[in-house]
Parts: C-alpha cells; structure tokens; sequence
C-alpha cells in the first residue's frame, strides 16, 4: 500500500502482504483503519496514516477475495474465494460466523471465484435486542445473491441471475435497495440490476453491453447510480427512471472498480494500472493516479473523504490524499489551454471538443 500527496505527489507510505494479489480495501467507519484482502489467504488491518500494522487475520483456506467493515465498525467481514464468508469481532479479533449458500462458479478465471463482494447495509444494527437485525450482502460466481442477518447467522433473502455470475453488489444508503453487477457467460449482454433489499425483486436492469460490470455504486445521496464494465464503459443513472444521465469519459485499459467519494462529487474508477478520478456530475476526468502495475480491483474513499485507497493485482495497495476541492482547484490551476482535438478524443472520448 502507498500513500501519496496529490498536491506534490510523492510516496510517504509502502505496505504490502505477502505475496499474490491485493483484492479488497476498506476503511473503517471513523477512517482509522484500513482492512487489504489478499491472495495469500490473509486480511490484514493497517493503522492509517501511521501504516502500523494491527491485525493479521488468518485461517481462511483460499484467496480472500472482499471485505468490507458494518456502520458501527464493531464487525468485519471478509468473502473468499472457496464460496464462504467470515464475520468478525473487532473488539475480539474471533470469528462470530461462517456464512455459506453458494455453488458451482459459472466462471472458469482462476482469480476471478468465489464471493466477489460484500456489504453491509446501512440499517445494520449489531447491538443484541429483540428486534434488530444486521443485514449483509454478498455475491458470487455461482450468480447468487444471499443478504444473511449476521447476527443469527442466516439468509434473509436470496436471488439469482439466470445466466450469470454476479460480481459486485451495493445498499442505496437508505438500505431500501441493493444493486448488483454481472458477468455475462458465454458472450451474452450484462447488466447492473437493481433490487428491493427488503423482497429481493427487481426493479431495474441497466444494460452493460457484451461486458462484465464490474463495479457498482450508489451515489451519497441515493438517487443516482454509478456502473463501470469490463471494457471502461462507465456510466451515472437515475435511480428512479433506471434512465443514463452521465457517461464517463477518460477511461482506458478497461473498468474494474467505482466508488463515489462523501460528497458525491467525484467519482474513482479503477483501471488496468492507473486510476481515474472524474467529476461525478460532468462525467469529465479530473486527474489520473499512476502507480500501480496491473488492475487496479477496488477503489474506497476514507468516510471523511481525505483517503482513497486501491487494491491491485500487482501485489500493492495504494492510499491517496485526495481532498475534493483541492482536487479541482489543482486540475484547474494546470488547465492553461484548451485540450487538442487529439486530446479531446483519446482522455473523452468526444469526437470534438467540447
């Protein structure tokens, strides 16, 4: 993991596991925490900006694929490659559940198995009354989607695509609905599909053309949802109408990863050895972060949005500063001419310049 400085970039911070990839990165809910799923089998918790090391868990039997932290930070829980999920106490560092539900991949890429992505919803109460509930989703290959209670431990709701593996999955913030990204086997159409979090049925499905979609995410506020496929086609939708608004523009070398930063006003997509983070509501980019070798797999913005970390199939995970205003005041400070024609058509993808 490295930590840099946009505003003089340079490298102040280097963590990393092991060996093998780095899948998954989240923070915990108060930003002092960063968990980095890897392919050594581990989820490491790393103080931030210190880059302490606190925790190493272990005991998983595959490639640890997710993790992502519950509202309160009292739980972490981590999806692997061998179809299961592992919920954990911070306070103890012990195991609370073992969630399994999943089957056969419908996929055959040796780094891409098991449940993909987990999260919790945001009406996840873990305190232990009579009434409360902590849902957590989370999808896989096999083209499930289960949300168990992690406080009993069993399913809620279950769905599953017809033809496809699922890939990435969401809560609106409100917790009222869920989206979930497929990958498309057999050289079909994929989508982004939205659901009702409470019954599991449909409400949308957003067309992602012949590519996996690989990241999903709904903006801060909820009415807006962002997709990024396979091939770097990002997109911004209503989530009301399922209409598109915004296409984003400057991403190259394929879309792994999306996330919205607090605000809502930017966007970081992952891509194949850099990451761009792009004006949510123009869909222009902004600023591209280099440094990392090969895919860039998830991108997540601290809660109070000073952070932006990145997990990459080259074996590091990277943390950004990426405070939002100066951001803008930076790409603005360097915009001394207006963009070629050359350049309008290779960072957005416009024909002409705008």
């Amino acid at each position: 993991m490295k930590l840099w400085d946009l505003t003089l970039p340079h490298e102040v911070l280097t963590l990393t596991h092991s060996s093998g990839f780095i899948y998954g990165v989240a923070f915990s809910p108060d930003g002092k925490w960063l968990a980095t799923a890897g392919q050594d089998q581990t989820t490491i918790i790393w103080e931030i900006p210190s880059g302490k090391k606190i925790k190493v868990l272990q005991g998983h039997t595959d490639t640890v694929n997710t993790t992502t932290f519950s509202p309160d930070g009292v739980l972490l829980a981590i999806g692997n490659a061998d179809g299961t999920v592992m919920v954990w106490d911070t306070h103890t560092w012990q195991v609370l559940h073992t969630l399994s539900g999943f089957g056969d991949d419908r996929s055959t890429v040796p780094y891409i198995l098991g449940v993909y992505s987990i999260k919790f919803s945001p009406l996840c109460h873990t305190e232990s009354t009579s009434s409360s509930t902590c849902p957590l989703a989370g999808v896989g290959m096999d083209g499930h989607l289960i949300v168990w209670d992690v406080l009993t431990g069993q399913p809620m709701i279950t769905y599953q695509d017809p033809q496809a593996g699922l890939m990435s999955v969401a809560f609106s913030p409100d917790g009222t609905l869920l989206v979930v990204g497929n990958a498309s086997v057999g050289g079909g159409d994929s989508w982004a599909t939205i659901l009702d979090a409470t019954t599991g049925n449909v409400v949308h499905a957003l067309p992602s053309a012949n590519a996996w979609t690989w990241g999903v995410a709904f903006s801060p506020d909820g009415d807006q949802l962002a997709t990024i496929n396979f091939y770097g086609d990002g997109k911004v939708w209503d989530v009301e109408s399922g209409e598109p608004l915004v296409s984003l523009n400057g991403i190259q070398d394929g879309g792994f990863s999306i996330t919205y930063n607090p605000s809502g006003t930017l966007l970081a997509a992952g891509s194949n050895g850099y990451v761009s983070l792009i004006d949510a509501k123009s869909g222009l980019l902004l600023f591209p972060l280099l440094g990392h070798q090969s895919l860039v797999a998830r991108t997540a913005f601290s809660p109070d949005g000073t952070y932006l970390a990145t997990a990459g199939f080259d074996g590091t995970a990277r943390v950004y500063v990426v405070p939002a205003e100066d951001l803008l005041s930076l790409a603005k400070s360097r915009l001394t001419r207006s963009l070629t024609l050359e350049e309008c058509q290779k960072y957005l993808h416009q024909a002409t310049c705008p």
